[in-house]
């Protein structure tokens, strides 16, 4: 009961919001468009997946007129519209969103690792239902390859000239 109420309280701020900056003349923006994606996303949790779909296409066509979007921000909006089509079972249109996603984010220097981790494992459940096994390996490869890389801690005594720890001087 109580989720219930934060959900629709969010749901009356997104909305909200999408007609202040419409009102404002703003409506053309990354953060107008970031607003219709979060209102998706509420959507998309709460299972409402068809209402999901009009402010989900609003958000794209904004973020791509948007002059102030950037990468992540379609990288983004392409995530959560493939999160849509998995659960529509829509396995062609997600697979296209998490392949264009993942190729924006390979291309982009700021994009934090945990994000490019959640398309690749979510890509992979993609192709799993489209029977695309070795392509899977791949995948995981990748994601196994960016879980060591997060978890490898240098010693910076190892960097020091000089005898190692441990060893005698």
């Amino acid at each position: 009961m109580m989720t219930e109420r934060k959900h629709s309280g969010a749901e009356a701020e997104y909305l909200a919001a999408a007609a202040a900056f419409e009102q404002a003349g703003r409506l053309r923006t990354a953060d107008a468009a970031a607003n219709f994606a979060a209102l998706a996303s509420l959507y998309i949790r709460q299972q409402r997946y068809q209402e999901a779909r009009a402010p989900l296409d609003r958000a794209w066509d904004l973020f791509t007129a948007a002059k102030d979007s950037v990468p992540r921000d379609l990288i983004n909006i392409l995530a959560i519209r493939a999160i849509l089509y998995t659960r529509l079972a829509q396995w062609t249109g997600a697979e296209r969103d998490l392949s264009h996603a993942m190729l924006l984010a390979d291309h982009e220097r700021q994009v934090d690792p945990g994000i490019i981790e959640a398309l690749l494992k979510n890509y992979a459940v993609v192709l799993r239902k489209t029977h695309r096994q070795r392509e899977v390996r791949r995948v995981e490869d990748r994601v196994a390859d960016l879980e060591y890389q997060r978890r490898a801690v240098v010693d910076v005594t190892e960097l020091l000239p000089g005898p190692k720890l441990g060893q005698p001087k």
